[in-house]
This record gives structure tokens, C-alpha cells and sequence, in this order.
């Protein structure tokens, strides 16, 4: 799944999940609030496509709206602070069919850390090494 880093974004299809605060979760920003905010901005040069909200999860947190929305003419600044749109290729894609972003599992990221402080450990030993000759 490739996302959209540039700002403008330029014309084609993205999804976007944004989350909005709930009594569980009240102290974040409301990525629907600024999402809507920057489309209505950008009316007559973004199009909202399909939108989709979850309601809130059984154990607490945000609510989940996954929004569907087309660039069909230069927009201003992408609020990039909701995270980068993933770029869709399906005019019929939703929110179960689009491929989800991966988030690496805890042990998985905590081995990719061990990873690179072996190699930080090796290269200072190296280092070192090369001093004393």
C-alpha cells in the first residue's frame, strides 16, 4: 500500500482513517473535525467519495470514520498531521476491502531495536578498535 507524502496532494483517489475523541479517549484531536474542515476548503477540488464510521470500541478509545476521497483539482495543504492518505486504485474500495496500514507487532519492533543496537554496539567496538592502532 503506497501513501501520499506530497503536499499539495496531487489529483487522484485516497482513503484516510480518522479518529475522533470519545469519553475513553478525550484528549485527542478530532481527525474528522480537521478533515471536513480542509474539505470544505477545498470545495469544487475535493470530492468525498465514500465514508464509513465504526462505532466506539467495546474496551474504549477513538472512533473510527474511514473516508474514501478524490483530488480533482489542486487542493491546499494536506492537514498531514492526520497521518498520510494511502493512495486507492478502486473507485468501489471500503474501509474492509482497502488494504490496511501494517503496524508491526511490540515483539517485532522491539527486535528491530535489539537489531540496531547490536549493529550500534559492533560499529563502536569497530571504532574503537581503529583508534588504538
Amino acid at each position: 500500500m503506497a501513501v501520499a507524502k506530497t503536499n499539495p496532494l496531487p489529483n487522484g483517489l485516497y482513503w484516510i482513517d480518522l479518529f475522533s475523541p470519545t469519553s475513553s479517549a478525550p484528549n485527542m484531536k478530532d481527525g474528522a473535525i480537521v478533515f471536513t474542515s480542509w474539505t470544505k476548503a477545498n470545495a469544487g477540488r475535493v470530492k468525498v467519495r465514500r465514508t464509513e464510521t465504526f462505532p466506539e470500541p467495546l474496551l474504549g478509545g477513538p472512533i473510527r470514520t474511514w473516508v474514501q476521497f478524490e483530488v480533482i483539482g489542486p487542493p491546499g495543504a494536506f492537514p498531514f498531521g492526520l497521518g498520510y492518505p494511502s493512495i486507492s486504485t478502486d473507485p468501489n474500495e471500503s474501509a474492509t476491502s482497502a488494504e490496511p496500514v501494517v503496524i508491526p507487532e511490540f515483539g517485532d519492533w522491539l527486535q528491530g531495536i535489539a537489531g540496531n543496537l547490536e549493529g550500534l554496539a559492533i560499529l563502536f567496538v569497530l571504532w574503537e578498535l581503529s583508534k588504538k592502532r
